[in-house]
């Protein structure tokens, strides 16, 4: 296992479209601060002489981008660790490593725990991105001590949004092995990002008392829960009972990708 994963590593660092993604990784991120700079440069224009801009909410509001699953750009990361292996799958690498003797799970484990490096790689790079812009652009005041435990908790439920991202574009991958999984993963992490907001208006539709309980399995919409805090400077909301769900969601969500990925990769033929 391990000689498999040195292997996958080595031919992963050799792909141009590993270095393509980590510039796209931070580029992204710096056009989306670069827009909102020069809109806030616009309005600065418009304020009588005298007046200041504020822009730290701006900042904040960039802060709160960082995990946001269209402004993270997450839907966009989780395809290029498909890409690298269709054509693992395209130069015949995925069939030597059967013909080889190398078991199935083996092979899908090495593949996925490359993907959630990848993954996590990129995503890393988009939110240190996003924050120094934050800081440099707008502004943004240190963090407090009293806020200090929510923006922890904002990372490290976004970095284990890495191992969703990974476990999807990883089982759609070798499960599939044709362009399709593409499209399918692109499909399937913006579905899984805004299943949270459709069923809040649901339930807010049909007046379900204290949706966010059920919600807040769904990691994307923890992060926006903590994203309005980071907006508002408030630590009102956050209970104990939404951290466990939403790592609980991650990781049933994770489990169930991973599984389904094994089960159709193990009836594959490539003899």
């Amino acid at each position: 296992m391990g000689n498999l994963l040195k292997a996958d590593l080595f031919r992963v660092l050799k792909t141009k479209i590993v270095y393509i993604s980590l510039i796209i990784a931070v580029g992204l991120p710096l056009f989306v601060a670069g827009v909102m700079a020069l809109s806030n440069a616009a309005v600065a224009d418009l304020v009588p002489p005298g007046e200041e801009v504020v822009t730290t909410s701006m900042g904040d509001t960039l802060l709160g981008y960082t995990f946001n699953p269209v402004f993270s750009f997450s839907y966009i990361f989780a395809v290029f660790p498909v890409i690298v292996i269709m054509m693992d799958f395209g130069n015949g690498t995925i069939r030597n490593k059967v013909i080889h003797g190398f078991t199935r799970h083996q092979i899908f484990a090495a593949h996925f725990i490359i993907t959630l490096i990848y993954s996590l790689i990129l995503t890393t790079l988009s939110a240190a991105t996003n924050s120094i812009c934050a800081v440099a652009f707008f502004g943004v005041s240190p963090i407090s001590a009293q806020m200090l435990h929510v923006y922890i908790l904002y990372y490290v439920i976004g970095f284990l949004g890495s191992l969703l991202t990974a476990s999807i574009g990883c089982g759609l991958a070798l499960s599939l092995l044709n362009a399709g999984a593409i499209i399918l993963t692109v499909i399937s992490t913006l579905f899984l990002s805004y299943l949270g907001t459709i069923l809040n208006f649901v339930f807010a539709w049909q007046k379900v008392q204290n949706p966010e309980y059920i919600l807040s399995f769904f990691p994307t919409y923890f992060t926006s829960m903590l994203s309005e805090n980071i907006l508002y400077q408030s630590t009102v909301g956050i209970e104990p009972v939404f951290i466990v769900e939403a790592v609980a969601g991650i990781l049933i969500l994770s489990g169930g990708f991973y599984a389904l990925g094994t089960f159709v990769f193990n009836k594959r033929d490539f003899k």
